[in-house]
């Protein structure tokens, strides 16, 4: 599955940043506002662990036939197809310059 969300890179940051984090309070133990911002870091953690397992464990559902299963790599493009083209000439509808 891809990461569309960024869920992997918020969880690698904040991992790095805790153990910065975890250095600073080991050598400033008595420290309340690294203690403070080493619980927030580490509830965001887990967190993103849920969202990101809850987005893996949801079954992929395609919006068009509402089937469920892999996406298409490739969706219709032309949304205008059969459907009158405005000429950017002059502005007639019917026919398109190319």
């Amino acid at each position: 599955m891809r990461d569309e969300f960024g869920i992997g890179n918020a969880l690698a940051e904040c991992n790095k940043n805790l153990d910065d984090v975890l250095q600073l309070l080991a050598q400033d133990p008595t420290n309340p506002r690294l203690r403070e911002l080493a619980d927030q870091l580490t509830s965001a953690i887990s967190q993103l662990v849920k969202t990101k397992e809850a987005i893996e464990n949801e079954p992929d559902i395609d919006a068009d036939s509402g089937s469920t299963g892999p996406k298409p790599s490739s969706r219709p493009h032309s949304v205008r197809k059969n459907k009158p083209q405005r000429c950017s000439n002059c502005g007639s509808l019917g026919h398109k310059v190319r």
